[in-house]
């Protein structure tokens, strides 16, 4: 859960920077130190050395609109970045320019804390290695987890035009099989799934301000009833023992307009399991926040993972629901894109996820 207490808008942005850099380059800085790296900040040409802090990119943006003339003519576009340019913020120096052109294999993205390792070459870095937040977790490191909660849960990411009928469908299978339920960012369906008990994520259309993380909204205008938790976006649940991550489509937008033009331009699940295998190296879940990816104001910032999750879930528009497993330092990680444009659901038995239809 990323709910709000207390917002305070005098807050800087650069605090949840420094905050995202303090939690995560802290573990890379100790992980780097223990494998007899050094660390020098003037060193010669030649000699070897790690920085570590938030990667900073920049690079030319298409211009959107000049001039509208058929406002309803127009589509929204995606964007992404050309002719990138990359720095890092060290957590004890300025900003320091990377040069990447060795590393195509580790796609970096504006906002994720890393290390790099490579040979100083006057105000740069030619890096060599890019080492990731995910890299200094171990095997089993994640906190013992209690089991508990229903064997079996249903994510419903799209009921359907026909939603009274199909909501029944799905509140009887839930009910005769016991099993949890969590709506998707589909909110409206409250109202016709009775008594049965719900965790509800809210989504872009539902009534909330579209800043990470959407807060719930009022119970009133979803029809949301006594047994109906309602939760923020993203969010992250214990189902079965198990910690499963829903993310924000908009974080993971936001990761795609960093990626070369043949992965973003990729048929099926193929860019999105990409870009949540991404989040999941950087062991964050809105690297682009706040810069690209408009967000409250806080001090703290939530979206960095303590644990490796069991599970990543997006919701998109495409036809293209599907589930990849991955394996993180030795866990096994489901990554799971599901799809508002077919009827089927995600049923997660016993920590495993399969996409149904009821």
């Amino acid at each position: 859960m990323f709910l709000l207490n207390e917002v305070k808008y005098d807050t800087q942005y650069s605090e949840m920077y420094r905050s995202r850099s303090r939690a995560l380059g802290e573990r890379l800085n100790r992980y780097l130190e223990e494998s007899g790296l050094k660390r020098e900040h003037d060193v010669p040409g030649t000699q070897k050395t790690f920085l570590v802090g938030c990667i900073v990119v920049e690079g030319k943006k298409p211009q959107i609109i000049k001039e509208i003339k058929h406002v309803k003519n127009i589509e929204k576009s995606g964007w992404a970045m050309e002719d990138p340019s990359y720095f890092i913020e060290d957590t004890e120096m300025e900003r320091v320019w990377l040069d990447v052109s060795k590393c195509e294999g580790d796609r970096l993205v504006n906002g994720c804390v890393v290390a790099v390792f490579g040979t100083k070459e006057g105000k740069g870095v030619r890096v060599e290695r890019v080492f990731f937040p995910i890299e200094t977790y171990k095997a089993g490191e994640d906190r013992k987890k209690v089991r508990f909660g229903r064997e079996k849960t249903v994510v419903v990411p799209r009921i359907g035009d026909h939603r009274r009928v199909t909501a029944k469908k799905i509140a009887d299978f839930v009910s005769e099989n016991g099993a949890g339920l969590v709506l998707y960012e589909e909110t409206q369906s409250c109202k016709h799934m009775g008594d049965v008990e719900a965790h509800v994520v809210p989504g872009e259309n539902d009534h909330v301000l579209h800043m990470l993380p959407y807060q719930p909204p009022a119970r009133r205008q979803i029809g949301a009833g006594p047994r109906h938790t309602l939760l923020t976006n993203p969010a992250s649940m214990e189902i079965s023992g198990k910690t499963v991550i829903f993310c924000n489509y908009r974080s993971v937008e936001e990761v795609l307009r960093y990626a070369p033009a043949e992965e973003r331009e990729a048929a099926g699940a193929e860019k999105y399991f990409g870009a949540l295998h991404l989040l999941l190296r950087c062991m964050h879940i809105s690297p682009c926040s706040p810069d690209s990816c408009p967000t409250y104001p806080m001090s703290e910032d939530p979206f960095v993972l303590k644990d490796i999750p069991d599970m990543l879930i997006v919701r998109v528009e495409e036809k293209v629901a599907d589930i990849r497993e991955v394996e993180e330092q030795g866990k096994r990680v489901f990554l799971v894109v599901l799809s508002v444009a077919e009827n089927g659901v995600l049923v997660i038995s016993e920590g495993v996820p399969s996409i149904e239809t009821i």
